[in-house]
């Protein structure tokens, strides 16, 4: 093991700088998260060729979460979407509350 390969964690951070924005954006505006994390896995992996360190388990790992998160806010939209279209008086009452 080279002293510079082990210094150089640049994929490795940017794969966790990625995991956490696409954990953040997954929960507003999954579409746009998931793919932060896609990207951010992506350099994880290439961190993980060049030397395996903490910068590329964290980035893998905060990228799957994402993904994951993402996934189960697109099915919770679906699924209130569908409950609310089922059920116009819902709707009426919210529009009535506001």
């Amino acid at each position: 093991m080279k002293k510079e390969e082990s210094q150089n964690n640049d994929f490795g951070i940017v794969g966790v700088v990625l995991g956490i924005v696409g954990i953040v954006l997954a929960l507003t505006q999954p579409i746009l998260g998931i793919a932060c994390c896609i990207v951010g896995y992506v350099f994880s992996m290439k961190q993980r060729k060049i030397y395996n360190n903490k910068w590329a388990r964290a980035g893998a790992v905060l990228a799957i979460v994402g993904v994951i998160v993402g996934i189960l806010v697109i099915i919770a939209s679906v699924v209130a979407i569908k409950y609310l279209a089922n059920n116009p008086d819902i709707l009426r009452q919210l529009q009535g509350a506001g």
